[in-house]
């Protein structure tokens, strides 16, 4: 399992990536815009960014564009969970352990680039993404 810092952008992920690339060095190992998706998302967004990743000295720091407000409390950072295939189960009884006594934003489920992923506010309002190959 790997524990990579998640930012949420209202609008300007394209910016903070250009920036981080620059003042952090690394390689963009990922981008994904909300128009590579499945979902259905309004016109104006579609060329924001769903999910990008930035590679830097062994770190990897992950961004997106939010379509809800990216300024409530614990909504400007998430952290990420990231398991192998092999780890599907350990990747529920997480998400599962991390939503008691939260809230569930999204459930556990398959994403459309082959991975379950889900999303909790733990009780303490930290973000959690739950991510596990397929």
């Amino acid at each position: 399992m790997q524990l990579n810092c998640y930012l949420h952008f209202n609008g300007n992920a394209e910016a903070a990536l250009s920036f981080y690339l620059k003042a952090l060095g690394g390689r963009l190992v990922l981008l994904q815009r909300f128009s590579d998706g499945a979902q259905e998302v309004p016109p104006e967004f579609r060329h924001h960014i769903m999910h990008a990743g930035l590679e830097f000295d062994g770190n990897i720091l992950m961004l997106s564009d939010t379509m809800q407000s990216a300024s409530g409390h614990g909504r400007q950072v998430s952290l990420s969970l990231n398991l192998s295939r092999d780890e599907e189960d350990r990747a529920r009884e997480l998400f599962i352990a991390l939503a008691e006594g939260g809230m569930v934003e999204m459930p556990l489920l398959p994403a459309f680039w082959g991975a379950l992923l889900g999303s909790v506010v733990d009780r303490f309002g930290v973000h959690w993404l739950i991510h596990c190959e397929q």
